[in-house]
């Protein structure tokens, strides 16, 4: 959220209801201000901020403003604000927090107070906005909401329009041209492949936002990422062919080029489903960049359940390419995909890097190196599978369907691919607990 979106969202919230009770010593259960049940916890601030809090209304702001606030001790010991009268008298039965305080001790923030304070129409135009923005922000673009009161798409949502099937004498033309390149220079293959996953690894199952469709790789933010380092360098090696074949947009080649490149690399052959559409910006993509945590094992389970990957598929990805650091990472001398890197990490042979390591220290991770390190076969039949899966996440057709479902040749839709739902579900809610545990004791040390 900016800072005017913010603004209206607490100012809106806090024009209902109230925090309570006067919980010193919790659990409390003492009566209604402190709640009726043995184990009641409550926030230990009391009050409402507003003197109609069950009425949608301006007061807030227009409280904030109008009288002068006193830090006082509330009834559980925390420190609230209560209201002064300009000649020092007691104000309204109302409070503010110390966050509430901050909004006119800040000049970004105060401008918005004051505006709303006396411009009730305002407010109400930017908290729709913003408290739309804050209900539909998992829904992903805008296509996968129904009703007949959907707003345009918001550019928060990043939303491009569907574009037409690229015809199969195109497609095969432009996989010829991408041939001739990696003919001319074998680690083409490698940088094509490595650009595609950039490009389509920003995808969240989550929220249904990120992924390749409107290639924003080629602009701020993304193409400012030190993991897309170099991807400017292999898009001006695309240049001839997109010049070539101007009316496939940069998004579809760059998937394209990414399957011709593990194809020519001796991966499986895959299916390509054209249509994307390139975006004019690098839109509000910041919060897609990569996420670290420690230790890293948390961050491979995040990373694997984010995307909506199964832990085979995950693997299998991570074997190929996620975690390179090199561009070429499981492409061997001789430019070619393999099985090389699960057998050296499966025999600690491997110069593997921490994060490599760590897929050794995940026991059903372990188990899949193992496989593959046994079964190249194997490998490059789920790496194909998973390949295919990321590359048309974000391919939506309405809430729940994707458009490249028929075109992929039996490959199942995000999330469900080589796990059953309730198995998926079981695992997810597992991996949640265990990761929210460690995060809380990692928040709690550093406090």
């Amino acid at each position: 959220m900016n800072d005017t979106e913010t603004a209206a969202l607490i100012g809106g919230g806090h024009a209902f209801g109230k925090v309570h009770g006067p919980c010193a010593s919790p659990p409390c259960g003492a009566g209604a201000e402190q709640g009726i049940g043995p184990n009641t916890f409550t926030s230990g601030f009391e009050g409402s901020w507003t003197t109609i809090p069950t009425t949608w209304s301006n007061q807030y702001f227009s409280n904030l403003l109008g009288f002068t606030w006193e830090k006082v001790e509330g009834p559980a010991g925390h420190t609230q604000w209560a209201p002064k009268t300009t000649d020092g008298a007691d104000g309204p039965p109302v409070i503010m927090l110390t966050s509430d305080i901050a909004l006119i001790n800040d000049d970004s923030y105060l401008k918005h107070v004051e505006e709303w304070a006396v411009d009730m129409k305002s407010l109400e135009t930017q908290f729709a906005a913003a408290w739309y923005k804050l209900t539909a922000g998992d829904m992903g673009p805008a296509s996968r909401c129904l009703g007949d009161m959907v707003p345009p798409p918001q550019s928060w949502q990043n939303s491009v329009p569907e574009g037409a099937p690229v015809d199969s004498t195109v497609e095969q033309a432009v996989r010829e041209s991408l041939n001739d390149l990696i003919a001319q220079d074998a680690s083409n293959a490698a940088k094509f492949a490595h650009l595609a996953w950039n490009c389509a690894n920003t995808f969240r199952i989550t929220d249904y936002q990120g992924g390749c469709n409107g290639a924003r790789i080629r602009f701020p933010p993304q193409s400012e990422w030190t993991t897309n380092a170099g991807s400017a360098d292999v898009l001006e090696i695309l240049e001839p062919v997109k010049a070539q074949f101007p009316d496939m947009s940069f998004s579809d080649l760059i998937v394209l080029a990414g399957n011709a490149g593990i194809e020519a690399a001796g991966g499986n052959a895959m299916p390509f489903c054209g249509g994307r559409v390139d975006a004019e910006d690098g839109g509000e993509t910041d919060y897609l960049a990569p996420r670290h945590y420690t230790p890293l094992t948390v961050q491979l389970q995040d990373d694997m359940l984010v995307k909506g990957l199964t832990p085979t598929e995950y693997v299998a990805l991570a074997g190929g390419l996620i975690y390179s650091e090199t561009i070429a990472s499981n492409f061997t001398a001789k430019d070619s995909l393999s099985n090389e890197f699960f057998v050296n990490l499966a025999s600690n042979e491997a110069n593997a890097s921490a994060t490599e390591l760590a897929f050794l220290e995940e026991p059903e991770f372990a188990t899949i190196v193992e496989q593959f390190s046994a079964d190249e076969a194997a490998f490059k039949e789920a790496f194909a599978a998973a390949w295919t899966k990321m590359m048309n996440a974000d391919r939506f057709d309405g809430p729940n369907g994707n458009v490249c479902a028929a075109a992929t040749d039996g490959v199942d839709a995000p999330g469900t691919v080589g796990v059953p739902p309730q198995e998926s579900s079981a695992r997810m809610s597992a991996f949640n607990f265990a990761a929210a545990a460690a995060g809380i004791g990692a928040l709690l040390a550093a406090l």
